[in-house]
């Protein structure tokens, strides 16, 4: 209920404003914040501890990271996208935020 609330809220501003940018504004930050409510909700039913370095924390990083090497470069969309991926998984390996033996292919 709270992230409908939410959408609608910022639709009701944002879109007349600044019309298709707003709207896909809206929704990266409902699905940020669903995401995060889920996240909550199910750590609080199934008590675990999370750690949230290397699930939330440096993986951010790495997404900003990769994003920022990506805006100097001019590439085709299928050239950034495999960069993009390539310079995410280094980033997450050399952080330690996942293992190399914990990626598996297929």
């Amino acid at each position: 209920v709270s992230d409908t609330i939410l959408c609608i809220f910022l639709i009701y501003f944002l879109l007349p404003v600044y019309g298709e940018k707003g709207y896909i504004f809206v929704i990266y930050i409902s699905e940020i914040f669903n995401g995060l409510l889920s996240f909550f909700v199910l750590r609080k039913s199934i008590k675990f501890k999370a750690d949230i370095t290397n699930s939330i924390i440096k993986p951010v990083i790495s997404a900003l990271v990769s994003l920022l090497v990506l805006t100097f470069l001019k590439a085709n969309a299928f050239f950034s996208l495999m960069l993009y991926i390539l310079i995410y998984f280094t980033f997450l390996l050399v952080s330690g935020s996942i293992k190399l033996n914990e990626i598996k292919i297929f």
